[in-house]
């Protein structure tokens, strides 16, 4: 979110006004797509809703095209980061590592497990990788509290 709104807040200081009006407006369509996917209206009927809900997306669709068009800033902006573009930033001797907690689930049992530690491995070239590391509560004593 820090870097989606830092983004935002570079871009509208290197816009024209026109294209500043054509952001204010998407940023609106967005608001409003939002407010109707996470708050449906009960005056609607599921067609009506689908159909309003159709329409902000392709309005929404319809002002990044041409703010893309109008804007280099905006373009880099809201191109889509690959897997493939972050490979070409890694060193050769190099990976990105992310580590995240996890829940596991037995979905036939219907449970959930103690809570995991996992790591998303990335290397210059190749498939991702992750590993599981294990529960928290060891990993948490043995960094913590030796």
């Amino acid at each position: 979110m820090d870097v989606i709104t830092n983004d935002l807040q570079l871009l509208r200081e290197n816009i024209t006004p026109e294209n500043q009006q054509l952001l204010d407006e998407l940023a609106a369509v967005r608001t409003q797509l939002a407010t109707l996917i996470y708050n449906k209206p009960e005056n609607l009927s599921d067609e009506q809703y689908r159909q309003l809900v159709a329409n902000l997306r392709q309005k929404s669709e319809q002002l990044e095209a041409e703010l893309s068009r109008r804007s280099a800033e905006f373009r880099t902006l809201s191109e889509p980061i690959t897997i493939e573009a972050v490979q070409q930033l890694i060193p050769e001797d190099a990976a990105l590592i992310e580590f995240i907690l996890y829940k596991p689930a037995d979905i036939k049992a219907r449970q959930w497990g103690k809570d995991h530690y996992a790591a998303y491995i990335l290397k210059s070239s190749g498939e991702p990788q992750w590993v599981d590391l294990g529960e928290v509560e060891p990993i948490h004593k043995a960094a913590f509290f030796r």
